[in-house]
């Protein structure tokens, strides 16, 4: 496969990183299986091992044995371009501009398809470096508007003209447009990147009749991706949003973010933002909180705003409080609080108020879902694709279809309500937050494919037989099955995974368990592809354990 063809299919961007990350294993030119490595850890934000992959990139196509190969200066140029991407801020300016510099002095000696991709980051560089230093690039041809993977991004070239000027609702409604722009290619990093921009300077800037794109982000980024490292960012838009409007899920978000933080690169840009998310995610299992400084003088406005009549806690709790004789206070003594004085979610209250009112919260939408559920098998599936969705570890799965089976309600009840995160799971078939409900309706749409095949009780009963690892492998294929299933490629399939593969024996295994499940083998192999290289190996042991 040529570079021409290989950018073609790039086109979707990250999105498309399983069939880079096949073309990656299959691959024997050294320069080729580089730029393919590059690209996966841009994405993946690996940057250490992106940048080495770069030089070495950079080291053999400057070479003058090879530089006779256009191809060659083509993934130069393009290794620059990737450079350039994660270099544009301001602590890097000057290495961005010779960066610049060098794209514009190769530029003509470039083929159109990688001029197109060159232009347009030189566009964005120049809108982001803001500096007299440079001249910006003229685009002519109309191919690079008619090319809509290219149009989105000089919007976003332009929104960004807008942002430096501080008109930030151009700015906003530019890079909306330049999302949407990229709906029918499709695009999703171009989608998500637009919208979050725009939901994240909505918020910044207090432009709050754009506040509520963060549900589409939201929504978008558990739709389109798996991959924590790729989506972290918009979740932590999705995050700021939370804060910013004091939503009492935010502590949802964080949860998800929290644990799944060991997917994320470990420097200070990730650790800022880890350690703000922190602050919102609450230990649900504590019955007293060590009191703070800060606590106590919260509740010390609390008491001056009524007689002591009104408040639900006796005298000697609230002198020990105020008077600072007191280390810790009880659940029960904060209820009695939000109580007396009707506090509601606020980022701002004290943290041992939060969690109580999240629990409250919780523990009240446990007892209104419960109260009028019917535990029958339809109501299994309900909870089936919320357990799938969640990645929830927090109930055995097989012991709650057959205590259903047994019509065994009180012993449901018990199990549910044994702990939070049990009654998140609960109250998430009912009720949830735009992320897990894209996961969850991906997950419908495989469950609803393999009843169609009449291989739904087949499902059920090797799903149980998986342990929890397993499983969590196994809600992870079926939902990047579908997203990809759903996709329209402009590409043919076929000869990707036909002309491409030197190892048959990844293939015959894929296509036992499509075949069980009654899956379309190709979308099959972009689903397997979606896992590195140790969860390969987990989904074809699971393949020769079970089937």
């Amino acid at each position: 496969m040529n570079l021409k063809e290989i950018l073609s299919i790039m086109k979707m961007g990250s999105f498309i990183y399983p069939i880079i990350n096949f073309f990656e294993n299959m691959e024997e030119d050294d320069i080729t299986k580089s730029f393919f490595r590059m690209n996966l850890y841009k994405w993946f934000e690996k940057n250490k091992d992106f940048f080495k992959e770069v030089d070495k990139i950079i080291s053999i196509c400057s070479d003058e044995k090879t530089l006779c190969k256009r191809s060659h200066l083509s993934i130069k140029m393009l290794a620059l371009v990737r450079k350039s991407a994660l270099l544009s801020n301001k602590e890097n300016k000057e290495d961005v501009i010779k960066i610049y510099k060098e794209l514009r002095n190769n530029f003509n000696n470039l083929p159109d398809y990688v001029r197109t991709i060159v232009a347009i980051s030189m566009k964005n560089l120049y809108s982001k470096l803001d500096t007299k230093e440079i001249n910006d690039v003229r685009i002519w041809s109309e191919s690079y508007k008619k090319d809509k993977s290219k149009l989105s991004f000089l919007t976003f070239a332009e929104a960004k003209k807008e942002i430096n000027n501080k008109n930030y609702k151009k700015g906003i409604e530019l890079f909306y447009k330049g999302a949407m722009e990229s709906w029918d290619v499709p695009h999703p990093t171009a989608i998500l990147n637009g919208i979050d921009f725009a939901s994240w300077y909505s918020i910044e800037k207090n432009f709050l009749e754009f506040s509520s794109l963060y549900g589409e982000l939201e929504f978008l980024a558990g739709y389109y991706y798996d991959k924590i490292s790729i989506i972290y960012d918009y979740l932590y838009t999705v995050f700021s949003s939370y804060k910013k409007l004091d939503k009492i899920d935010i502590h949802k978000i964080a949860s998800f973010m929290i644990n799944n933080k060991k997917q994320i690169q470990k420097n200070e840009y990730y650790k800022k933002r880890i350690d703000s998310v922190k602050k919102f995610y609450y230990d649900l299992n504590k019955n007293s909180y060590k009191l703070k400084k800060s606590d106590i003088l919260f509740f010390e406005k609390c008491f001056e705003e009524d007689s002591i009549e009104n408040i639900f806690i006796s005298k000697v709790t609230m002198n020990s409080i105020l008077k600072r004789k007191a280390s810790f206070i009880k659940s029960n003594t904060i209820r009695k609080i939000i109580s007396s004085y009707n506090i509601s979610y606020k980022t701002s209250n004290p943290q041992c108020i939060n969690s109580e009112l999240i629990k409250m919260n919780i523990e009240n939408n446990f007892s209104h879902f419960s109260s009028f559920v019917s535990f029958d098998n339809d109501f299994f599936e309900k909870i089936l694709l919320t357990y799938m969705s969640l990645d929830n570890k927090s109930i055995d799965i097989s012991l709650i279809y057959n205590l259903i089976n047994k019509n065994n309600k009180k012993s449901l009840i018990k199990i549910f309500k044994n702990n939070y995160d049990s009654m998140i799971l609960f109250n998430s078939i009912f009720e949830s937050i735009p992320f897990f409900n894209a996961r969850k309706y991906l997950i419908r749409l495989s469950i609803d494919e393999i009843k169609i095949k009449n291989k739904y009780h087949d499902f059920i009963s090797f799903y149980f037989k998986l342990d929890e690892d397993e499983k969590l492998l196994i809600n992870i294929f079926f939902r990047n099955y579908q997203r990809y299933k759903r996709t329209k490629f402009s590409f043919n399939l076929n000869k990707i995974f036909k002309n491409n593969s030197k190892n048959k024996l990844w293939k015959n295994k894929i296509d036992k368990i499509s075949r069980f499940f009654g899956f379309d083998q190709y979308f099959s192999y972009i689903s397997f592809w979606c896992f590195e290289e140790k969860d390969r190996k987990g989904f074809i042991e699971i393949i020769n354990k079970f089937l």
